[in-house]
């Protein structure tokens, strides 16, 4: 089952009655049962909530997301004990050898590399030698650093050649990238503690005030997702910023179809197929990940 994003952008109450979120506004009760939801965003500063929708949110493994004042994700509530064996894998994640993370980092960056060819090939027609010649040789931990050579590249031939990637919201195109890859993470946090990963022991980001080190790991190759979402809502003629219409095109990239092990899947499914298979290769120290691909 595909569970839901509910996005609350109204001043309202929200609480708990028979398993169920109540969502109370000016328009009166809507209620939504807790099993069918994925993400839980919160956009207005006059929402409040009991803290038995906080406590149903952890045990049903629903990400809780409250945005700040520029209506982007500034914070998210996981839960800690959605694994029987957690405590065990997170052990194990901590003593990976690092031939294997490298390894993994390089499955990892080929998959990027090969979704930025297709997007190029799918929204603009471009096919690039330089890409399908970086993607054929990435070296285990990407020693040689293809992800950010084949980025350069990528980006000018999307986006313009005047086009800098920034994480500061430099300029409407940066503002949905931003906001789509911040929900793109969001969701491979949500899989991880889902599989008995937790997202702070990463594979190649590693940084003591980063929680989600693993998240930003696996979602490298889902991001030219968001940046093929991100071209076709800028292109349309009442295109004006992140508003109403941006938003939820962006909150759609979590169910559009991606190919996994050869079957066609809702991105939310997949990424569950994605970190078990991840979850697979740190206890075994082999195997193959399983990572979407853009379809």
């Amino acid at each position: 089952m595909i569970r839901r994003t509910i996005e609350v952008v109204s001043r309202a109450h929200l609480r708990v009655k028979l398993k169920q979120l109540i969502i109370q506004n000016d328009e009166g009760e809507h209620s939504v049962p807790f099993e069918d939801i994925g993400f839980l965003i919160l956009d207005n500063p006059q929402i409040t909530c009991s803290l038995s929708v906080i406590r149903h949110c952890a045990k049903e493994n629903v990400a809780l997301i409250i945005t700040d004042e520029k209506h982007l994700p500034a914070s998210l509530l996981l839960p800690l004990d959605v694994h029987s064996t957690q405590g065990k894998i997170m052990r194990m994640q901590a003593t990976t050898p690092e031939e294997v993370q490298h390894v993994i980092w390089q499955q990892i960056i080929q998959v990027k590399i090969n979704a930025q060819s297709a997007v190029l090939i799918g929204v603009h027609g471009i096919k690039n030698a330089r890409l399908e010649r970086l993607a054929k040789t990435v070296q285990p931990a990407d020693v040689r650093n293809h992800e950010a050579q084949a980025s350069r590249i990528y980006f000018k031939l999307l986006f313009g050649k005047d086009f800098k990637r920034d994480h500061n919201n430099s300029n409407d195109i940066n503002i949905l990238l931003n906001y789509g890859y911040s929900l793109i993470r969001t969701a491979c946090a949500r899989a991880l503690m889902g599989a008995g990963l937790h997202p702070a022991f990463g594979i190649h980001h590693h940084n003591q005030y980063n929680v989600f080190c693993l998240a930003d790991d696996i979602m490298e190759p889902l991001r030219p997702l968001v940046d093929r979402c991100a071209v076709e809502l800028s292109q349309a003629e009442s295109f004006s910023g992140l508003g109403r219409n941006e938003k939820n095109g962006l909150l759609g990239v979590l169910s559009i179809p991606v190919l996994l092990k050869k079957r066609e899947l809702p991105l939310m499914s997949a990424l569950s197929m994605y970190c078990a298979s991840l979850r697979k290769i740190l206890e075994t120290h082999k195997g193959k990940l399983h990572i979407p691909v853009i379809v």
